[in-house]
C-alpha cells in the first residue's frame, strides 16, 4: 500500500541502523560507554519504529550493559548487532517487496 514511501523509509534505516552499529562499536572500543548507551537507545528506537523487534532487543541490551558501566558485556553484545541487523534488513526487504 506505501509502495515507493516504504521502500525509502526502509532504505533510510538500512543506512542509519548501519551508521547507529558502526557509531556504537567506535565509542565502545573507546571506552565511551555514557555515548555507546545513548546510541543504543538511538538504534533501539529506530529499530522499533519499523517493527525490528529482534534488532530493537539487541540494542537495548547494549544500552542496558553500558548504563551498568559494563564495558565487557556492552561490547559483547554490540558484536552480534551486525549479524541481527543483516537479518533483520534481510527479512523486513522480503516482506516490503514482494514478488
Amino acid at each position: 500500500m506505501l509502495g515507493p514511501r516504504l521502500d525509502d523509509v526502509l532504505a533510510t534505516f538500512r543506512t542509519q541502523a548501519l551508521a547507529l552499529i558502526t557509531t556504537i562499536e567506535g565509542q565502545l572500543a573507546s571506552g565511551d560507554l555514557a555515548a555507546a548507551r545513548s546510541t543504543a537507545h538511538q538504534l533501539k528506537s529506530a529499530a522499533g519504529s519499523v517493527g525490528a523487534a529482534r534488532l530493537a532487543e539487541q540494542a537495548g541490551a547494549v544500552e542496558q550493559c553500558a548504563q551498568r558501566g559494563d564495558g565487557p558485556a556492552a561490547t559483547q553484545a554490540a558484536a552480534l548487532l551486525p549479524a541481527v541487523a543483516a537479518a533483520t534488513l534481510t527479512a523486513i526487504t522480503s516482506v516490503a517487496s514482494p514478488p
